[in-house]
């Protein structure tokens, strides 16, 4: 949803971000009514903005090893739950490499 959101800002159409996005192999995972109560819980305990909450608690549902965002803040605010980091980062973290 922020993708599409974000996206939608810049005038691109929502259909193609998404087909964009599953031709790069990416998964679009739909959260359940669990995933949903926890974010709402992230949302309140972390002061995350509402689709910050959503990602954050599908990547923790889904056992995440890394979510990778370029908001610096939430990066702060999440450093207790899991491994965040700027996606440029897998690039120069020895942390990332196998």
């Amino acid at each position: 949803m922020e993708i599409i959101h974000a996206f939608r800002l810049k005038g691109v159409e929502p259909a193609s971000v998404i087909e964009d996005c599953m031709s790069l192999g990416v998964h679009i995972i739909l959260p359940d009514s669990w995933v949903m109560i926890r974010a709402m819980q992230y949302q309140i305990e972390n002061k995350l903005d509402p689709y910050d909450a959503v990602a954050l608690s599908v990547a923790v549902e889904c056992k995440c090893n890394y979510l990778f965002t370029r908001d610096k803040t939430l990066i702060k605010r999440i450093s207790d739950i899991i491994l965040a980091a700027e996606p440029e980062s897998i690039l120069e973290e020895e942390l990332f490499k196998p």
